[in-house]
């Protein structure tokens, strides 16, 4: 389940219906023994990256990016700074009203 979306730029804020199914057509492929680690819609770019098989973080930024490393990478620093703020085994096993804030 979505816990928190941030918006940045021209990226328009997407709705709690349209991230929870993007966050099930991640969650059915690593159910089918497949990795989808990236698609494109329009001029939207979407990544998807796990962390510790517990917390999948989505990043959806515009697709101006020349390759999908920077976008990862990115996602790589996101959760690094959320262990620095909560800790690694604060983090893995999430309480959701303290991650939210």
């Amino acid at each position: 389940v979505p816990l928190f979306v941030r918006s940045y730029g021209d990226v328009p804020q997407l709705s709690f219906p349209v991230v929870g199914s993007l966050n099930g057509v991640h969650w059915f492929t690593s159910n089918a023994k497949a990795s989808l680690l990236s698609c494109v819609s329009g001029d939207v770019k979407i990544v998807w990256r796990n962390f510790h098989d517990c917390l999948t973080l989505i990043l959806i930024c515009s697709n101006d990016s020349p390759t999908d490393c920077h976008q990862w990478y990115l996602l790589e620093l996101i959760f690094n700074a959320m262990v620095l703020i909560l800790g690694l085994q604060e983090l893995l096993s999430i309480d959701v009203e303290n991650l939210k804030r």
